[in-house]
């Protein structure tokens, strides 16, 4: 039946190779078939399309094939509105000639889909996935009059899909996620397209179906191709903003979105990041308390983010984190969200950028102040991460300041405070090298004076101290500590009480308590005596001197120490050369300290003062041979027996030939 149809001289210009001759050929189908539907010959009709498939789109013969293809719409046009039951047999081969081999056969098959959809309109739409499927082969395709003629036809499906009712979204998103990981531009082009046709239509909502294809978009962000990344950006913004028109709640979970921005806060691409984090600042500040249960993902994905090296990165998650805090710190969660964030925080301090250090310090401490009971609770997990970053080289000032005032919170108990003195001299055992000089434990102790009773930690650090075997150690960090004790202006409250004489219990008992410890180191203990004016005892290690080994470590501390008598702090000491009768002691330590020096700017500096003390009164009131004449003992020696005290340093300073500082050559 189908040969009768089709006569041989029409099926020969269909199979011509010059495209008029085949034009005619389908002018005489289109003529044929406008009859047949006017006849009501059905049968004939598919008897033709049958015939035109089989024996033309289908043929090895690329003429063959553009001729049946271009019969297939003359056939589709006659049909005009009775096409809908002739569309399958239409509209699948030429969807097989998508994908010929040959371009033109495929600009041709363009042409051909172009007008049968025109025809059909949305008696096409069943078709639309196969359909939608070509398009996205051909957006891609190498040759540009291919490309233009899917151009049309995309525009065609576009207006068609748009105009209707009851065109599937969902199926519609399916189709979309399928394509939406390609790498390919035109691709990427294409599907953008349709997502911002389909968003702009008022009755199709692509919103509830933003976890199928978001993250395909931010990947498109770092497209090379500028036109991509300017229309992802403005329908990534269109999105963003529909999530939450109206100030109304997101008719989508946040739950998926937001596993999907954090993945892409940690994108290569500075664009992708900043996206991914504007997305979730808008989430906080229209969302709310219903981001709160995601906290812990958040402060993993976004505190990297605020050392990033880009500015504008590290302002955008520096919002996203103020923002997060504010909400934590504001609402009532349960104590499972608590114990999740912190185990995030955890996380967060063992990187070594400063300012995301920072940040998770600032949110130890807001934690603190919101419920210390459930952070305390986790001091087991968190004291050994807090103690590590005050040695850690990447540590800068303000993280070991912050770090510090968090210590200083966690160890408010008895227990937990002895734990942290006993583990941070254990932490500057181990890290001698790098902590033991004043500038190190000079911050982390003057911090620490700020944030607790310096008197506390003095008293701790001696106890500690004292029964500390490996004296090497000892001994310099009694120096550091005295240097510090001396000179640091949040101790003067410990210099004042020590100031205030021997004869004042308190004073006399932290005297007693630091004595037994400085006795590590003979300069400390000297220059602790003569602070507390304990001047006797003093004038008793001076004549001590002579028995230990002078090493150039040990003159230069002396050098020090008459360096720093020149000084306000021992102002309270030099007034009393005014008095050289009543402080006898005090005028031989300090001859003796001179004795000492070898001559230097410090022997001059200390014999010019010494030299300010009347000779006159020296003459007469100071025998230094005379028995007869010795000085009163002092207010404080009936309280002190200052005999043990003495045994008590000269045990320490014998005991394995102690270094005054470090191993180093002697003088003589």
């Amino acid at each position: 039946m189908s040969e009768q149809l089709i006569s041989s001289a029409v099926a020969r210009n269909l199979a011509d190779s010059k495209q008029d001759v085949r034009k005619k050929g389908a002018q005489e189908i289109e003529t044929q078939v406008k009859q047949l539907r006017q006849d009501g010959e059905w049968q004939k009709v598919r008897a033709v399309v049958d015939s035109l498939t089989i024996n033309f789109t289908r043929s090895v013969q690329t003429s063959h094939r553009k001729g049946g293809l271009l019969a297939l719409a003359a056939t589709a046009i006659a049909l005009f509105t009775e096409v809908g039951p002739f569309l399958a047999d239409l509209v699948m081969p030429v969807i097989e000639c998508f994908s010929d081999q040959d371009a033109t056969v495929r600009f041709h098959a363009c042409e051909t889909m172009y007008n049968i959809a025109k025809v059909a309109r949305a008696d096409i739409l069943p078709f639309f996935a196969q359909i939608f499927e070509g398009l996205v082969k051909l957006s891609a395709d190498n040759e540009l009059k291919v490309q233009n003629a899917t151009f049309t036809l995309d525009r065609l499906i576009k207006d068609i899909a748009t105009e209707i009712d009851a065109f599937d979204v969902a199926r519609f998103i399916g189709l979309v996620k399928k394509q939406i990981g390609s790498n390919n531009p035109y691709i990427r082009q294409f599907l953008v397209s349709w997502l911002m046709a389909l968003d702009a239509v008022p009755d199709i909502n692509i919103i509830k179906y933003l976890p199928e294809y978001l993250d395909g978009l931010f990947h498109m962000l770092s497209d090379r191709n500028k036109e991509i990344v300017q229309m992802t950006e403005t329908l990534l913004g269109e999105l963003k903003r529909e999530l939450h028109e109206g100030g109304q709640p997101t008719p989508v979970g946040y739950g998926p979105l937001i596993k999907i921005l954090i993945a892409h806060c940690s994108s290569k691409e500075d664009r992708t990041r900043k996206a991914a984090l504007l997305w979730l600042l808008d989430f906080l500040e229209n969302g709310k308390e219903r981001l709160l249960p995601f906290s812990a993902d958040l402060i993993r994905a976004v505190f990297p983010c605020i050392s990033d090296r880009e500015e504008a990165i590290r302002t955008t998650a520096t919002k996203v984190n103020d923002a997060l805090a504010t909400l934590m710190k504001s609402e009532e969660v349960d104590q499972e969200l608590e114990c999740t964030t912190i185990k995030a925080l955890q996380e967060m301090l063992v990187r070594s950028e400063t300012r995301t250090r920072i940040a998770t310090l600032h949110w130890i401490l807001m934690l603190l102040d919101k419920n210390s009971d459930l952070v305390l609770s986790h001091f087991a997990e968190l004291f050994p991460l807090l103690l590590k970053t005050l040695s850690d080289a990447s540590s800068s000032e303000e993280v070991v300041t912050l770090d510090l005032s968090v210590l200083a919170t966690l160890s408010k108990t008895p227990e937990n405070f002895k734990k942290f003195m006993h583990d941070l001299v254990g932490l500057l055992k181990k890290e001698r090298k790098k902590l033991l000089t004043r500038s190190s434990i000079g911050l982390i102790i003057r911090q620490l004076s700020l944030l607790i009773n310096p008197e506390k930690i003095f008293r701790e650090l001696a106890t500690i101290l004292q029964r500390e075997q490996d004296k090497e150690f000892v001994s310099p960090f009694v120096q550091t500590l005295n240097m510090i004790l001396l000179t640091s202006a949040e101790l003067m409250p410990l210099r004042t009480l020590l100031k205030s004489g021997l004869e004042v219990d308190d004073a006399r008992s932290l005297f007693l308590e630091l004595y037994y410890c400085w006795s590590y180191n003979a300069v400390s203990t000297l220059s602790l005596c003569l602070l507390s004016m304990a001047h006797e005892h003093a004038y008793t290690l001076v004549c001590s001197f002579d028995e230990m080994q002078v090493t150039v470590n040990f003159l230069t501390q002396i050098d020090k120490l008459v360096q720093l008598l020149e000084s306000p702090i021992f102002a309270h000491v030099r007034l009393q050369l005014l008095e050289p009768t009543q402080n006898p002691y005090l005028v031989k330590t300090l001859f003796g300290i001179l004795m000492l020096l070898p001559q230097s700017s410090a022997y001059d500096l200390l014999k010019n003062r010494l030299k300010s003390v009347s000779t006159l009164t020296l003459t007469t009131h100071i025998q230094l041979s005379s028995e007869n004449q010795k000085p009163k003992k002092s207010k404080d020696n009936s309280k002190i027996n200052w005999d043990q005290m003495l045994a008590h340093f000269n045990s320490v300073q014998q005991k394995g030939a102690v270094p005054l500082l470090s191993p180093s050559p002697s003088t003589g």
